[in-house]
């Protein structure tokens, strides 16, 4: 068989429903944040806090579709609670997820067979499925912030809503 052919139905084979996995070894901070690019192609960030709030950046010369969540894994029946707030180029708040306050659910993930604890999003209710979706959001440079109380624990941030189908995109 054709080896074009092959790669082709392996690629098709592939689930076209789960975020691209982007692995965060350091701590972002507000002066050296964690770049999102393509923010409307769907990505989640695994990362732990270890003492000090995470912030990821998006910098647009355009409108875009803008979508966040946050999960906690779920390790037993208790969770660890994560906020989100979406901050503009200033550094002025101008959306607020609070994580404290937020009813966390266990939800499985099929893709990567786990279990985590669904958190806050910032998106719009579509009365489809059980996450919201993405929203237009201006041209400009937004800042997302993850912390709780004490600023620890392993989270998965959630950035974008598209699927892509592909090799994963290459961020840096």
């Amino acid at each position: 068989m054709n080896i074009k052919l092959l790669f082709i139905l392996f690629l098709l084979s592939m689930p076209l429903h789960a975020h691209q996995p982007k692995l965060i070894n350091n701590s972002p901070t507000i002066d050296n944040p964690q770049k999102v690019v393509f923010p409307e192609i769907s990505k989640a960030y695994y990362s732990q806090l270890r003492g000090q709030p995470h912030y990821y950046v998006i910098k647009s010369e355009d409108d875009f579709l803008f979508y966040t969540s946050i999960l906690s894994p779920k390790i037993g029946e208790d969770y660890t609670w994560f906020s989100l707030e979406v901050l503009d180029g200033d550094q002025n708040l101008i959306y607020k997820a609070d994580g404290s306050k937020f009813e966390w659910t266990a939800w499985y993930e099929p893709y990567a067979r786990d279990w985590y604890w669904k958190g806050p999003e910032i998106g719009i209710d579509t009365g489809k499925g059980e996450f919201q979706g993405s929203f237009t959001i201006g041209a400009g440079t937004y800042y997302i912030k993850v912390f709780n109380e004490n600023n620890l624990g392993h989270y998965s941030l959630a950035v974008g809503e598209a699927e892509f189908f592909g090799s994963n995109l290459r961020e840096q």
